[in-house]
C-alpha cells in the first residue's frame, strides 16, 4: 500500500487490521529447492573421476562464457556438500566435485530445440574437457522436442486459476472504499494495479484482487474521482500456490467480508451466487486440480511447478 500518497487522499494511514487481516500463519510454505531441474531443463553435467579446479570452475562465470552458452544456470557440489548450490564469483573452495549447466526448456523467450541442443552440447565439450571432464546432457538432445511438446501441454491442461467474484450493488463498488477492505486485510497495491498479498520469502502472489473489466485497475486517482466498479474478484494461480487450499479457504474468508463490507455478492467465476455448496464445489475443483498437477510430476509451489508456471511476476 502506498501509505504516503494514501493518506493524503483518505486522511488517515490505511493499516492491516488483525481482526480481518488474512493469516500468513495458515499456509505451509514448501522448501524451494536450488540446482538442476530435469523436470523441466536440459541439463548437461560435467562428470569425472577427479574434482574440478575451482579458478578454472568459476572460470565459466565469464560473460563471454555464458554468453557462448545462451546464458545457463550453472550450479556445484562440493565434496562434502548434500545438495547442490549456484556457482558464483565469490566462491572460494579450491575444488567442485561435481558441475551441471542448465537451460530451461520452455521459458518465457521462447522454447529450446533438439537442434539447439545439440549445438550447446558441442559448445560444451571443449570446456568440459578444459576441466577434464565429460559432458553428460540429460536428456540427450534428441528428446528435446518431445519434452518441449509435452511440457508446453501440461502448461496448457494444469494452468489452473481459481476466482472468486463479487459483483456490487446498483451504481458499483466504491474504489475508495476497495482500498480500506484491502488494507485491513493485508493487501498491497502492486504495481499493475491490483491489490496483492504476500509473503516476503514466496516468489509469486498468494492472492489478488482485481477489477475484472476491461482495461480497469486500481489506483489512486480512482479514489478522488469517485470511480465504482460493477465487479472485482479474487483469484490466484493454483500451480504456483504453496498450498492452494489454504489459500481458497483464506479467499472465501476475504471474499465474504468484503462482501459484507462493500454490499457486494459473491459469486463463482461464471457468476452464480456462491454459497455453501458453490465453496465446497471450489474446494473439491481445487483438491482435484492438485491431485492432476501431483500426478503430473509438478505439486503446486514444487520447483518444477514454479519454473513451468511462473513465468515473471
Amino acid at each position: 500500500m502506498d501509505s504516503d500518497n494514501a493518506q493524503g487522499v483518505f486522511g488517515a494511514i490505511l493499516s492491516r487490521d488483525p481482526q480481518v487481516a488474512l493469516d500468513i500463519a495458515q499456509i505451509a510454505f514448501p522448501e524451494i529447492g536450488v540446482g538442476p531441474l530435469h523436470a523441466t531443463q536440459y541439463v548437461i553435467e560435467l562428470v569425472g573421476p577427479r574434482t574440478s579446479r575451482g579458478e578454472t570452475t568459476r572460470s565459466l562465470l565469464s560473460p563471454s562464457a555464458l554468453g557462448a552458452l545462451g546464458n545457463p544456470s550453472v550450479f556445484v557440489l562440493g565434496l562434502a556438500d548434500v545438495s547442490w548450490a549456484p556457482l558464483t564469483p565469490s566462491d572460494s573452495r579450491p575444488s567442485y566435485d561435481s558441475i551441471a549447466l542448465c537451460w530451461d526448456v520452455v521459458s518465457s523467450r521462447g522454447t529450446l530445440s533438439s537442434g539447439s541442443a545439440a549445438q550447446l552440447l558441442e559448445r560444451v565439450r571443449p570446456i568440459a574437457e578444459r576441466l577434464e571432464r565429460i559432458p553428460m546432457p540429460l536428456p540427450t538432445p534428441d528428446m528435446i522436442d518431445p519434452k518441449v511438446a509435452e511440457l508446453l501441454e501440461r502448461r496448457e491442461s494444469l494452468d489452473v486459476g481459481v476466482s472468486i467474484g463479487l459483483v456490487g450493488p446498483e451504481g458499483g463498488i466504491p474504489e475508495r472504499d476497495v482500498w480500506v477492505q484491502a488494507a485491513r486485510m493485508g493487501f498491497d497495491l502492486s504495481p499493475e494495479g491490483e491489490f496483492v498479498w504476500r509473503a516476503p520469502h514466496w516468489p509469486h502472489d498468494l492472492l489478488a484482487l482485481a477489477s475484472w473489466e476491461p482495461n480497469e485497475i486500481f489506483r489512486l486517482g480512482n479514489v478522488t474521482q469517485g470511480v465504482r466498479h460493477r465487479v472485482i474478484g479474487l483469484g490466484f494461480n493454483l500451480p504456483t500456490s504453496p498450498a492452494p487450499l489454504e489459500v481458497l479457504n483464506e479467499a472465501l474468508r476475504a471474499a465474504r467480508l468484503l462482501e459484507s463490507e462493500l454490499q457486494a455478492t459473491a459469486t463463482d467465476d461464471e457468476f452464480v451466487p456462491l454459497d455453501r455448496t458453490g465453496e465446497e464445489e471450489l474446494r473439491q475443483g481445487a483438491r482435484l486440480a492438485v491431485k492432476a498437477c501431483s500426478a503430473a510430476g509438478f505439486r503446486p509451489g514444487s520447483p518444477a511447478a514454479l519454473a513451468l508456471f511462473g513465468g515473471p511476476d
